[in-house]
């Protein structure tokens, strides 16, 4: 039998994978799982409602159920829930555990009269050893189908004039194991280019892909986004510009996020981009029929995010 387990997002802190496995088999004496069973025992943990809740599905070497439990537990901690399945596993698994172990005991009894009745002068086979195998410490799987809404300071370098920061706000969903899809927007306030008669700013709105990775503390996604917005300029001086308005802008970025559990729904993220910059204009300043760049993008840019957020189911 091989058993799973997988935490939501909002019980993040809760047990591992290895850390149940371990548990389990201190109650039963042995680890009864292995890496690839025919049968699979399944638990998931959840935080919703102000309580935590467990589900456990056995199911049979066809992937039918053939069990099915479920726990709540309104403890402040995860500590009551985990502790709940585990007990839940222990009596599901003690009779199956128990006659496996009279087995071996009646196995090992037999090899041990054979020895017994064989010539004393004659060399006795080796006893086999009572082993049980046991499940390497599976990875933690995904979080479980969740949407997350943060917000986040933003800071970019490469993007404007100089170093600049602002603000944006995002939603993420996930798609399917192990995609998560992140759409939202952000503003970074308005810097002054080297002449100082002039500044820009930027609005865009960002949609990203991303893959996940869940571990036992936090979860790494890696992901790929497009940026659509505008540059605005501004002008600092009695200057009239000749082309007033924004110009478009557009990025490509790609980048690691790692975002961390806090307490219950809450989570803190960190994402560091590098953006290429797709769309790009020269903003000239145009005095006595001479052409002076005021200001112009370079190719590759960075963008860092952090955040706060609240998870949900």
């Amino acid at each position: 039998m091989s058993f799973h387990w997988s935490r939501d997002t909002s019980a993040g802190m809760c047990a591992s994978s290895e850390a149940m496995t371990t548990e389990i088999g201190q109650r039963l004496g042995v680890v009864p799982f292995v890496a690839e069973g025919k049968r699979s025992l399944e638990g998931f943990i959840e935080r919703r409602d102000g309580s935590y809740r467990v589900r456990l599905v056995l199911r049979d070497a066809d992937g039918a159920v053939a069990w099915t439990r479920e726990l709540a537990s309104t403890s402040p901690d995860c500590q009551a829930a985990t502790q709940a399945a585990a007990l839940a596993v222990t009596a599901l698994l003690a009779l199956e555990v128990e006659a496996a172990q009279q087995h071996v005991d009646a196995r090992d009894a037999g090899i041990d009269a054979e020895i017994d009745a064989s010539d004393a002068s004659a060399p006795a086979p080796p006893r086999p050893r009572k082993t049980h195998d046991a499940a390497a410490p599976l990875p933690e799987r995904a979080v479980a189908p969740g949407t997350e809404l943060e917000l986040s300071a933003v800071g970019a370098v490469g993007l404007l004039p100089s170093a600049s920061i602002g603000a944006g706000v995002f939603v993420t969903r996930l798609l399917a194991r192990p995609l998560r899809l992140e759409v939202g927007g952000y503003w970074l306030a308005e810097t002054k280019a080297d002449d100082e008669r002039f500044g820009f700013g930027l609005v865009a709105a960002k949609g990203a892909l991303c893959g996940e990775k869940a571990f036992p503390a936090v979860t790494l996604d890696l992901c790929g986004g497009l940026h659509v917005g505008v540059v605005h300029a501004v002008v600092f001086s009695g200057l009239t510009p000749s082309r007033p308005g924004e110009r478009a802008w557009l990025g490509i970025s790609a980048g690691p996020r790692v975002r961390v559990p806090i307490v219950g729904p809450l989570e803190l993220s960190m994402e560091a981009s590098v953006v290429m910059n797709a769309l790009r204009y020269q903003f000239v300043n145009v005095v006595g029929g001479s052409d002076s760049v005021v200001f112009e993008q370079p190719l590759v840019a960075g963008q860092a995010q952090l955040g706060l957020g609240l998870a949900f189911p």
